[in-house]
């Protein structure tokens, strides 16, 4: 068996710019755990899972007034909580 036998073809992204409340949905809506996060180029720059969003939250939680999504996305940014530069 190879790696393209097994793989996903059509595969769902973030971008560093997106904000971390579109970046949720995206796993709400579409029961995905992991998303590549890719640059304005398109190139990989890195990683991020649900977990990693969860933890996020969780730890900025007491930083929320309102908890709002405008405030929640200026506490948490994609890029702060992936994982950079994965092996590919």
């Amino acid at each position: 068996m190879q790696v393209a036998d097994i793989m996903t073809r059509n595969v769902l992204f973030a971008r560093g710019e997106h904000s971390f409340t579109q970046m949720v949905r995206l796993f709400f809506e579409l029961n995905v755990h992991h998303l590549p996060v890719l640059d304005g180029n398109g190139q990989l720059v890195g990683m991020v899972s649900a977990a990693d969003a969860l933890e996020a939250y969780s730890y900025h939680l007491r930083d929320f007034t309102d908890a709002s999504d405008g405030e929640v996305n200026r506490w948490i940014k994609v890029e702060e909580i992936m994982t950079s530069d994965p092996i590919t």
